[in-house]
């Protein structure tokens, strides 16, 4: 989930200058309001989203937002450059992603014992410095040379393939999924 992510971020303020025509003020602002989307998913809806949906429900979910997000951005490099659906698809995505990382970071931690929390946050942390020096190479190449959406569909793609993954995995942590009993009542 952080390829996507790590790449689009880096090159989102490249595709508002060429598709939308925005200034710099605009790209900041836009930029400011993805930190405090981060804030409040993480700081506040995580806790009222875990419980209903559970870490899968939460990971799954935050993904098929990102995928939202990465279609909006990919129809406004390629069909629709309009303001208003770059807004969506870059807030939807930072959404999703707040949501998705957090709870796999909790996923991960809960996995390993409280004597292995050093050994997977060194090779988590690596991987994710690896992951932000590969994704914008890799946007940046497919931006330039192939076209400007390509980044944005193959984010999609990979995110599509995520959801398929994660859907299908087994999460060691100890907490519960919420039964359809439970999901019901709420």
């Amino acid at each position: 989930a952080g390829l996507p992510f790590g790449s689009v971020f880096k090159h989102f303020s490249v595709l508002a200058l060429h598709a939308i025509a925005w200034n710099a003020p605009a790209i900041g602002l836009l930029t400011a309001t993805v930190g405090i989307v981060d804030i409040a998913i993480q700081g506040l809806l995580l806790g009222a989203l875990l419980p209903r949906l559970g870490e899968r429900g939460v990971i799954v979910s935050g993904i098929v937002t990102q995928a939202i997000g990465l279609l909006g951005l990919a129809l406004v490099a390629s069909l629709i450059a309009e303001p208003w659906l770059f807004i969506v698809g870059t807030l939807a995505l930072a959404a999703g992603q707040g949501a998705a990382t957090a709870t796999m970071d909790g996923v991960l931690s809960n996995s390993v014992g409280d004597d292995e929390q050093g050994w997977l946050a060194g090779p988590t942390q690596s991987l994710s410095s690896a992951i932000g020096i590969v994704a914008p190479l890799a946007a940046g190449a497919l931006y330039s040379q192939l076209t400007h959406a390509a980044p944005y569909w193959l984010g999609l793609a990979m995110m599509i393939a995520a959801v398929a993954v994660i859907a299908r995995a087994h999460f060691p942590s100890a907490a519960r999924e919420p039964d359809a009993a439970e999901l019901a009542a709420q």
